[in-house]
């Protein structure tokens, strides 16, 4: 369950979805994902108090002070992640970034790196996946992995892809 599409940029959950958040988890939801960055704070810490079973996942850019708020969300949850992402396709890495590869490679492994030191559970998301080259996009995975990295996903962040591509990325990967 995820509360942070590129569609709620800006919207806040606000107390009646986290009641409603908190109503599945009682129904059995495995993971809750909250963007503690953009105004989600309060509610990621009203959830984390509040459950036992789900891991509450608070999303966080490589930042340092993202990950840093993002660990403070979650602080209080018996079973608390990450969902840390960057971008890896060249065309936002270039303009959405401003970064090298090698940057990008070396600030998602720090990034896990960080969180791995206060939570087990870490998800890593490259942004814009399905139009990253290959190659990269599997260092990228080997790099998180080993610096901790539980789930990696593969998002079509653009709509980009068709399904033979997903599955060629998905066979390679």
């Amino acid at each position: 369950i995820k509360h942070n599409t590129p569609f709620s940029v800006g919207v806040q959950l606000g107390s009646g979805r986290t009641v409603k958040a908190l109503r599945l988890y009682r129904m059995g939801a495995v993971t809750h994902q909250f963007n503690s960055a953009q105004g989600d704070f309060e509610a990621v810490r009203t959830v984390a108090r509040s459950v036992k079973s789900p891991v509450v996942l608070s999303l966080a850019r490589t930042r340092e002070q993202d990950i840093e708020r993002a660990l403070a969300a979650v602080a209080d949850a018996k079973n608390s992640g990450l969902h840390i992402f960057i971008a890896t396709s060249d065309l936002h890495m270039e303009h959405k970034l401003g970064m090298s590869r090698q940057e990008v490679v070396d600030a998602a492994a720090w990034a896990i790196e960080r969180a791995k030191k206060h939570v087990d559970y870490i998800e890593f998301s490259a942004e814009d996946a399905s139009r990253s080259d290959i190659e990269f996009l599997c260092k990228v995975f080997g790099e998180v992995i080993r610096a901790g990295a539980i789930v990696c996903n593969v998002p079509d962040t653009t709509g980009y892809a068709v399904p033979q591509q997903t599955r060629q990325l998905f066979e390679t990967l």
